[in-house]
């Protein structure tokens, strides 16, 4: 364990780009007035990893996760205007 502390190996370098990431997140979402602030901070901790490459992957996944749910929610809402029926029919089994 001694051995990956400090500044000098890629462990130690990751917590401290990890401790400041979920700082600044977190203290970005406080200062917006976000309802859930440590969601800021967990999804920051969730996405970054050692690798840079790895890194922006896991974000754009995320995104693409993101903006799939709020499509998918939005259709469900169009659905359930028509009523019950709509929203029956279009169940998956």
């Amino acid at each position: 364990m001694r051995a990956h502390l400090g500044l000098a190996t890629e462990h130690g370098r990751h917590a401290l780009r990890l401790a400041v990431t979920a700082a600044a997140a977190q203290s970005a979402a406080l200062l917006l007035g976000l309802p859930h602030p440590y969601w800021a901070a967990l999804t920051a901790i969730l996405v970054l990893k050692t690798d840079h490459v790895l890194t922006v992957r896991r974000s754009l996944d995320r995104i693409g996760g993101t903006a799939f749910g709020v499509l998918f929610g939005l259709l469900l809402a169009a659905l359930a205007q028509l009523g019950t029926v709509p929203l029956l029919l279009a169940r998956p089994w």
